[in-house]
């Protein structure tokens, strides 16, 4: 069953099939706009990616025990499916989820129809330019590293650091490439889908991602490979 990600996987072969039209010209040729989309075109597809972001919440609930967390801030929440099944493990944590209002408008929706409302709030803003309040316990994020470019990166990170209590932890899943870039495989694939997509993303190395953590004020950094061709960058905020 793949709840609907059909809309997904149908929208990744629409864009395979322009590579080479990206390679050419240098610019993405399906790129995403979430502003230009209509309410109900975001809503599929960001239906379309929720089933994944719920099965990876549930692998984080398994590997991280929560129950030493109050509260949580998801950032690039999207619909909140990886805040909807930690939240579920761990009946305790109050999370807050942070993405665009357009995302989090339906996210909303989403929450109340989950019956999470009362522990689980949105919150409206962009995580390279505005406060995420707090302070929060732990931040976690979710294929959000890989759509940013080079110079948003450093922003979002000094943002959510401040959102995080000092030796606050920060979780980041998604698509992490070996400093040889030609590992793991499925993280190189993806960058296929990144020239189509995105002016700036794409599945950034180990070394970038412990030199931007680093910077941030973050320390403890730990980079795993998960099954599927996800990996996970733990962190932990200085406690200066």
């Amino acid at each position: 069953y793949i709840g609907a990600r059909q809309s997904a996987f149908a929208s990744r072969w629409q864009e395979a099939l322009l590579t080479a039209e990206s390679v050419r010209t240098g610019k993405a040729q399906s790129k995403l706009d979430f502003g230009a989309m209509s309410a109900n075109d975001l809503e599929v597809f960001l239906l379309g990616l929720n089933p994944m972001a719920i099965a990876t919440g549930r692998t984080l609930a398994k590997r991280v025990d929560f129950s030493n967390y109050s509260r949580m801030l998801e950032v690039g929440a999207g619909l909140g499916g990886v805040t909807l099944a930690v939240a579920e493990a761990f009946p305790d944590l109050e999370v807050t989820l942070a993405d665009f209002p357009a995302v989090a408008a339906i996210a909303e929706k989403v929450v109340a129809e989950a019956g999470m409302s009362s522990r689980v709030s949105t919150m409206s803003a962009d995580a390279t330019a505005d406060s995420l309040g707090g302070p929060f316990d732990v931040a976690v994020m979710r294929a959000f590293i890989q759509v940013l470019g080079r110079d948003e990166i450093p922003r979002a990170l000094d943002n959510i650091a401040r959102a995080l209590k000092p030796r606050g932890d920060l979780y980041i899943i998604g698509r992490v490439l070996d400093d040889s870039r030609v590992e793991p495989i499925p993280a190189v694939l993806f960058n296929v889908t990144f020239l189509n997509v995105y002016d700036g993303g794409q599945a950034y190395t180990r070394s970038e991602h412990q030199s931007w953590l680093t910077e941030a004020g973050f320390e403890d950094v730990q980079i795993s490979l998960l099954s599927g061709g996800d990996s996970i960058v733990s962190a932990r905020r200085s406690a200066e």
